[in-house]
Parts: structure tokens; sequence; C-alpha cells
């Protein structure tokens, strides 16, 4: 990681589940999420991707905190990004979210501006 570039912490599916095809995440994050937001001026986070030996949760609570951005997939109602998104949330850090357009939107963020794709 860029050390003076900010972090984008990214909650999204990492398995695509038997409602998408093969790689279809995988291609989501590196066609799509990716792209955009290096252009933002950050540098993508995953906790998947990170090597360091420790727990995911402690991965996942450290991005949530301390990522100057976050974007979250919506896509499939994953719970566990939904869970992610809701700790986003409480610590109210900026986050943008997006979907596909076969997801149905979830009651309780229904309000939240979402781009779709």
């Amino acid at each position: 990681m860029e050390e003076n570039k900010k972090r984008c912490f990214v909650m999204m599916p990492f398995s695509d589940g038997k409602e998408y095809p093969e790689g279809h995440f995988k291609k989501v994050y590196e066609q799509i999420i990716t792209p955009a937001v290096v252009e933002a001026g950050y540098v993508p986070y995953r906790v998947d991707e990170d090597k360091i030996c420790d727990s995911i949760i402690n991965k996942i609570f450290e991005g949530i905190q301390n990522c100057e951005m976050s974007i979250c997939d919506l896509s499939g109602n994953n719970p566990n990004v939904l869970y992610e998104l809701g700790l986003r949330q409480a610590y109210d850090k900026p986050v943008v979210l997006i979907k596909d357009e076969k997801t149905k939107r979830v009651f309780d963020i229904s309000g939240i501006n979402t781009v779709p794709y």
C-alpha cells in the first residue's frame, strides 16, 4: 500500500454463491470497485487480501474504524456484508453503497442512496 494514500475499506461478498456465475464478485472488485477507488485517490483494502497473521474479525474491525472511506456491495444481501455496514454506520464513517440490478433493496437501508451496476 502506498503510505501517503488513504484507504478505502471494501465490504463485499468473497464467494459467488449459487445465484452468481463463477468469478462474478472477483470481476466486480477488479473491474468496477478497484478502478473507481483508485480514481478517487484511495487504496482499496479488502480483508481477504491482507496476509498479516491476525484474526479476520480483528482486520474487519480495524478497517471499519480506521479506513477513511468505505464502499459496500449489497449484492446478494450477504449477512456478513450487512453486519460490516452496520458497524461502519455505528461509527458514523462515510460509506458508498453499490449493488447489482437483481438484488432487492433492504428495507432498513432503502433510504440511503445506492449506486447500481
